[in-house]
């Protein structure tokens, strides 16, 4: 089995729940200046820090539930895979994420498993 990682609900603060697709993609379009990229921002505030944005105005999203699946094992290998792990002798084992976040290997199996986005997103992006 493969790891997943995906936006599973988006609720509006109009009220509005989008449901993106399992597979696939989902495109938000319109014109100049209508709000795409902000829309963004705020679904990866949301995704990275949940929770974390109250009291901060919120033009578009009230909420999104990400979910995933797979085993911190196979998590563990996609990182591999993709060059993150590295190591020193004089340190612990670790990966490295592209913008310099460090995430031990010996506590990656416990964050996968209860799913602690502030410390996973920086290598899912």
């Amino acid at each position: 089995m493969a790891i997943t990682f995906a936006v599973t609900e988006i609720m509006l603060n109009t009220g509005l729940i989008v449901r993106p697709p399992q597979d696939g993609m989902t495109l938000f379009i319109g014109s100049n200046n209508s709000g795409k990229s902000l829309l963004l921002r705020e679904l990866d505030a949301q995704v990275e820090l949940p929770g974390t944005t109250a009291g901060r105005t919120m033009r578009w999203i009230r909420q999104a539930l990400p979910r995933h699946s797979g085993s911190s094992e196979e998590f563990m290998a996609w990182l591999e895979e993709r060059g993150y792990r590295t190591w020193t002798p004089s340190t612990a084992e670790h990966y490295v994420s592209p913008n310099g976040d460090v995430l031990l290997k010996d506590s990656l199996p416990h964050r996968w498993t209860s799913f602690s986005l502030p410390e996973l997103t920086p290598f899912l992006k």
